[in-house]
């Protein structure tokens, strides 16, 4: 059952034009029924009320949920398709405001969600981050950027940054506006550094974007000339800028990732603030009680319900690196701005050569090329020795050629934030989800190819 559907076609207008249909409309909402059950309850003739019925769900307002076998006649049940129903037809000149408009209750819904339901303070989660996760300080200058959907978020982290004698800057940006730009400039106005971005590269203490950037999905349709003169152009405000700051992904998800995804945004948005109201007090605790068990085997087992198995030994020469949602500024350096991604709650542990054994499922896998599902790993001696997939078999070639055929297994992570229990093939995501395993595949000699490793995500497992 969707939270809310907004209506736009005139037949559906009509069909909800008889106040008897409304009626049933009301009731469906509050619980599923049969038609005689609605008979009962509104005191209406059968046939009536089920001719009303099979016009809500001919316009896809009510759908069937069941039914039942009842003195030799099958009676079915059904419910409404939404929660909430709201008219979103624009009439008129001004249709093009009709977007905007549902944009709007979109917003209006998923805050009182995140009030009622998930009951998230979204002052409260504003103040961790501020406080607990960045650690902002006193004098600081802070850039805070991403969509107009997203204000409410960088509104409360405005304001707590001015509350522990920081300053916050608000920069909108979001995938439409920079597919916008890149359309419309030239590849020389995009090659140049804009003058007030590297304004804030040059002064700014902590950066923080809401994943404003296109997904590649979106990158896909732009020319290449153009997109390497927006990288080129964006490089150079950086190195004008005589300052190095602290750069933060905060993996709000859109409504253009949802989509990739092929689910509703309201869901994804669920999960971004499920795992973001963990406090870093607990991710913390949950971090060491998984480190201390990694630290107690020589051999490490991951077993999972989906008929899978990986071991192998950790790497004593490399340390552990834990996500638990607090920015460490001692590692940003200029090749690596992005010290933290949100929300937090991942371990990565590098396996001894050779070591990896057994084999891993991903559910799913959503790249720029397409959606794999099921697809099963063969590991032998910390290679990549096999594979199979349910679906899209016919591009995991295609994505192990853009990485150079990586066939080592480079590192293992294991996720660990409790408000997570399922992947959405969200890349921020994914990664904390509560008991997935994080597999990197990487190429056996680097100076053959990019040493950027394919992570790969499987789910519900444990160690054993």
């Amino acid at each position: 059952m969707q939270d809310f559907m907004l209506l736009r076609d005139h037949s559906v207008f009509k069909a909800l034009a008889h106040p008897l249909r409304l009626q049933v409309l009301e009731k469906l909402v509050e619980s599923p029924a049969s038609v005689n059950q609605l008979a009962n309850q509104m005191q209406e003739v059968h046939a009536k009320l089920f001719y009303h019925v099979k016009e809500l769900e001919k316009q896809g307002l009510v759908v069937q949920v069941g039914e039942q076998l009842k003195n030799g006649i099958t009676e079915k049940f059904y419910r409404a398709a939404a929660r909430t129903f709201f008219v979103g037809q624009s009439l008129g000149k001004y249709t093009d405001v009709e977007q905007a408009a549902e944009q709007a209750v979109e917003a209006d819904i998923l805050r009182k969600r995140r009030q009622d339901v998930l009951q998230v303070d979204n002052r409260q989660v504003a103040r961790n981050l501020v406080r607990d996760a960045l650690q902002v300080r006193a004098g600081e200058k802070v850039v805070l950027e991403g969509a107009s959907y997203q204000q409410e978020l960088l509104k409360a982290m405005l304001m707590e940054c001015r509350l522990v004698g920081a300053e916050a800057f608000i920069r909108l940006m979001d995938s439409s506006m920079v597919l916008e730009m890149v359309d419309e400039l030239t590849v020389e106005q995009l090659a140049v550094a804009p003058p007030f971005t590297t304004l804030l590269y040059g002064c700014t203490d902590l950066w923080v974007s809401f994943d404003a950037v296109p997904s590649q999905t979106a990158f896909s349709a732009v020319a290449p000339d153009k997109l390497q003169a927006l990288v080129a152009g964006e490089l150079k405000a950086y190195q004008l800028g005589p300052k190095r700051f602290a750069s933060v992904i905060l993996g709000y998800p859109t409504p253009e990732r949802a989509a990739e995804l092929d689910m509703g945004y309201p869901a994804l948005h669920d999960s971004f603030w499920q795992a973001m109201s963990v406090s870093v007090d607990e991710l913390q605790q949950a971090a060491s009680q998984l480190s201390q068990k990694l630290s107690s085997r020589a051999q490490v087992v991951v077993q999972s319900q989906q008929d899978w198995q990986l071991s192998f030994s950790c790497a004593t020469s490399e340390p552990v690196s834990v996500n638990d949602g607090v920015l460490d500024r001692s590692k940003v350096t200029e090749e690596s701005l992005t010290d933290l991604s949100l929300p937090g709650g991942q371990l990565n542990v590098y396996p001894s050569p050779n070591s990896v054994e057994g084999t891993f499922l991903v559910p799913r896998l959503v790249h720029s090329l397409g959606v794999i599902k099921d697809l099963r790993l063969v590991v032998r001696e910390g290679r990549l020795v096999d594979w199979r997939a349910g679906q899209g078999t016919d591009l995991f070639p295609k994505i192990l050629d853009l990485y150079g055929q990586p066939d080592q297994v480079c590192g293992v992570s294991l996720g660990f934030n409790p408000r997570l229990r399922q992947l959405t093939g969200y890349k921020h995501l994914d990664p904390v989800t509560e008991g997935a395993v994080g597999l990197a595949l990487g190429i056996l000699q680097p100076e053959s190819g990019s040493r950027v490793p394919l992570w790969l995500y499987g789910e519900q497992a444990e160690i054993r």
